[in-house]
């Protein structure tokens, strides 16, 4: 969580956004396998893997400042960019961007993406179209 936290940031101030926007999941990806060799050694389908275990654990808190974790999607998961898992129970998880936000934050009408809760479930796609998962390295 911390990882993806601080990823996140990254992502936040390099793309001049306001703290609470959504990013793409792709970015922070970008930033955390910045080093040579990174991306290699901790590919998309890891990444995507620890994703999915994170969601399945509901962890949404980071321990550092007590913000809450939000997954969000758009019209970008029909779109590049996304991605895709095989859920425990057969069905593809997918995954697009995300948001820290303060605690007591939440969506606003209006903002970008629609909120999806604390799990996976919301995140399914039911057209059978493709998701991302997730490992526990966070």
């Amino acid at each position: 969580m911390a990882s993806l936290a601080a990823g996140y940031d990254l992502v936040v101030a390099r793309q001049g956004k306001q703290p609470g926007a959504v990013v793409r999941l792709l970015d922070i990806y970008g930033v955390l396998t910045l080093l040579p060799g990174a991306g290699r050694d901790y590919g998309k389908q890891e990444f995507t893997r620890d994703l999915y275990l994170l969601d399945q654990d509901g962890e949404t808190t980071t321990k550092r400042d007590g913000r809450r974790l939000r997954w969000a999607a758009s019209s970008g998961t029909r779109q590049a960019g996304v991605l895709t898992t095989v859920a425990r129970g057969g069905q593809q998880q997918r995954y697009w961007g995300i948001a820290f936000e303060e605690a007591g934050g939440g969506w606003q009408p209006g903002g970008e993406g629609f909120p999806l809760g604390g799990h996976g479930a919301d995140l399914r796609d039911v057209s059978g179209s493709t998701q991302l998962s997730v490992d526990g390295g966070f």
